[in-house]
């Protein structure tokens, strides 16, 4: 009879070929998760440079636009501050042009209504010069009444009462004529000084 064969040193055999075997597996897969993790951190450090430079791509055009901003921005306020410093030149030109040409219309005013004022006052002087002169036929109308009042008291004739009357009205007619000549002056003023005004 033959002998049995003891199975346990086979078995071992085969439990220790397949715990090697397990062990290769587990150091390949170790090493394809170390090759993994190494692409990985390969790749997001890649990732991140790319990313940084994309950042900084952007932070560049932002910077060129808040720089052409700025020298636009710049510019603008230059063309500003011509345009205000030229329209003030021109308004204080405008001003000064405008105050002398009132200036001077004021004085032309001012010496018309001096002239005016002058002649207004030489006719005034001139009136009250003439008051002060006696008019011969009003100091006769005044020497006549008083004789035809006189006369009236001494009761003397009717016909010397009508000549006085006819005295007495032709004085009247030479003060309404004075009166009137004097009026007419005072109309010359009047229209004189009108016409002035406008």
């Amino acid at each position: 009879m033959t002998t049995p064969i003891d199975p346990t040193a086979n078995v071992l055999l085969l439990v220790e070929a397949a715990t090697k075997r397990l062990d290769d597996l587990r150091e390949v897969e170790v090493r394809r998760m170390n090759d993994l993790a190494e692409c990985r951190a390969a790749c997001d450090e890649k990732l991140d440079e790319a990313e940084a430079k994309r950042l900084d791509a952007i932070r560049a055009v932002d910077a060129s636009a808040v720089a052409a901003a700025t020298e636009r921005a710049t510019a603008t306020a230059t063309v500003l501050a011509k345009q205000v410093e030229t329209s003030a030149e021109t308004l204080r030109t405008l001003v000064s042009t405008t105050a002398a040409a009132l200036a001077a219309q004021l004085t032309q005013l001012s010496n018309r209504f001096d002239e005016r004022l002058a002649s207004v006052e030489r006719y005034q002087y001139e009136g009250k010069g003439k008051q002060a002169v006696a008019d011969p036929m009003l100091a006769e109308l005044v020497e006549q009444v008083k004789k035809l009042s006189a006369g009236s008291e001494k009761g003397e004739g009717q016909s010397a009462g009508i000549s006085m009357a006819w005295v007495v009205a032709l004085g009247a007619v030479g003060l309404l004529s004075t009166l009137v000549g004097l009026a007419g002056v005072g109309v010359a003023v009047v229209m004189f000084l009108t016409k002035g005004a406008t």
